[in-house]
């Protein structure tokens, strides 16, 4: 049989509450039966204080335990002449008076002399308590041996009472006494039963009363968690506008709360990858349908075949291969794939063969491109890698900018710190925008992207190539009017030792 959550949740409820209650309730009464009997013996001990003081003063006059050790009998003297002066135990040890005879009615025969009254001088036996008392109460010598008194076995000697007998400041001997055994008489068999009674109709009550308020709160629990289970299918089944709404501070309602952001990212990633795919589709389908046209007219003969036709031809198959190898990048990253190769290397060489590399594109735009390079910034990483993040970049500012503007880049290292920043001029970006360049397939606006010629595929593989190097790369507004994207790359892991040799890493 299936049990449900639900099942399973008052299961453990049901559970918990009967063990807790149950440990509640043994606790209790043992806490009851022996505790209260050490209360008892305590209370019953300070009675019994004559009793110490008698020994006490006897010590002081002999000198030792002597004389109880040597003379057995006189312990039981001792105690009985000592409980003399507890008070109202006189009361019960002293001799009722002789009873009255009861006058006798006229022409009664004579009583018998079987009941005639005792003699004033007849004292009745001790009363029974004081030989339970012996039979619970010893003598201990300063070391805890017995000196006079009943030897008693270990477990009830761990329940005995005991108070020390000090004489000049020193502890000269111990007065113990058991606990009392007061359930042999009927009124504390009644009054140990009604305590049963209660304590089992309490345990019960108690029960009760928490397997409904666990009812009641782990139902309203249970719904929050429902709540949460049904969003997960729902998200299961597509719909990722599925939200989930709920109260408290609680670990729960964090759950939720992280139940949602992982709506919406899905939800956004969704709307990328639908994205992605058309515009990988137009991205491949444009340039191929613009190539077979040419191809067509060619050998149809409707246009000449020159090196001008040739060259077109050749930009249109350039343009795909660019998108392929972006693709297959992104690929390779996915699957930890895209091999790097690290080297020592003058990042300052690299940079500077980008920007003359880029001087004839910049001019065809009527672009200003000035560089601002430090000499010396040496690093460890693969050089092709990164000249590709370079040129990506480069690219980006190229097709973006609008003419006239101007490109700046500078590379600095400073504080430990190397810096790479690529600014231009107007359009900028908005600036709520900024963290989302670096996504795949995310174009600030998909027709003017596309007109210029992007899939969105550049920026993001930057990203991927600069954490491959322990480096971070950022966006924000230039100081110029358009666009900025920093490199920084930490220069105490970047900076390679003297005489390394040069390794392969997978990154």
């Amino acid at each position: 049989m299936r049990i449900g959550l639900t099942g399973k949740l008052l299961l453990v409820l049901g559970l918990t509450s009967t063990l807790s209650v149950v440990g509640m309730g043994l606790a209790a009464r043992w806490s009851f039966q022996y505790g209260f009997l050490d209360f008892l013996g305590q209370q019953e001990l300070k009675r019994l204080s004559p009793i110490g003081e008698a020994l006490l003063q006897a010590y002081g006059e002999e000198g030792s335990w002597d004389f109880l050790t040597d003379h057995p009998r006189l312990w039981p003297r001792m105690v009985d002449e000592a409980m003399e002066s507890v008070i109202g135990d006189a009361a019960i040890t002293e001799p009722p008076p002789p009873p009255r005879p009861r006058p006798q009615p006229p022409g009664a025969p004579p009583r018998s002399p079987l009941f005639r009254p005792p003699p004033p001088s007849f004292r009745p036996p001790p009363p029974p308590r004081h030989e339970q008392l012996l039979a619970r109460l010893r003598l201990l010598d300063a070391e805890q041996q017995l000196i006079a008194g009943h030897r008693i076995d270990a477990p009830a000697a761990a329940k005995e009472v005991l108070t020390p007998l000090t004489h000049d400041g020193l502890v000269v001997g111990w007065l113990g006494l058991s606990a009392p055994i007061w359930l042999e008489n009927e009124l504390a068999q009644r009054f140990y039963r009604q305590h049963n009674r209660s304590l089992l109709w309490i345990s019960l009550v108690a029960l009760t009363v928490a397997l409904l308020l666990g009812t009641v709160f782990g139902a309203a629990l249970l719904r929050r968690i429902r709540a949460v289970a049904e969003g997960a299918r729902r998200l299961a089944q597509g719909n990722y506008q599925t939200r989930v709404r709920l109260k408290g501070r609680d670990e729960l309602t964090g759950l939720g709360q992280d139940f949602n952001q992982l709506a919406v990212t899905l939800e956004r990633s969704e709307a990328l990858r639908r994205s992605a795919m058309a515009d990988v589709s137009h991205e491949l389908r444009t340039p191929l349908a613009v190539a077979r046209a040419e191809l067509d007219a060619l050998i149809d003969g409707i246009r000449p075949c020159g090196k001008e036709r040739l060259e077109q031809l050749q930009g249109r198959l350039l343009t795909l291969g660019r998108l392929l190898d972006d693709l297959y990048d992104l690929a390779l990253s996915d699957s930890g794939a895209l091999h790097y190769r690290f080297e020592p290397l003058d990042l300052s060489a690299i940079l500077r063969a980008t920007v003359a590399d880029g001087e004839a594109s910049c001019a065809n735009r009527q672009l200003a491109l000035h560089a601002q390079i430090d000499d010396g910034l040496r690093m460890e990483g693969d050089a092709g890698r990164l000249r590709q993040v370079l040129d990506n970049l480069l690219t980006n500012s190229l097709r973006y900018t609008d003419a006239g503007g101007l490109i700046r880049i500078t590379a600095t290292a400073a504080g430990g710190t190397l810096l790479i920043a690529i600014a231009d001029t107007a359009p900028s970006v908005d600036p709520a925008l900024l963290e989302h360049l670096f996504d795949r397939f995310y174009r600030v606006e998909a027709s003017r992207s596309r007109a210029k010629g992007g899939a969105g595929l550049g920026l993001a593989i930057c990203r991927t190539i600069v954490e491959a190097h322990g480096g971070c790369i950022t966006a924000r507004t230039a100081d110029c009017g358009g666009l900025e994207i920093q490199l920084r790359f930490n220069l105490a892991q970047a900076q390679v030792r003297s005489g390394s040799r040069p390794r392969k890493r997978t990154g």
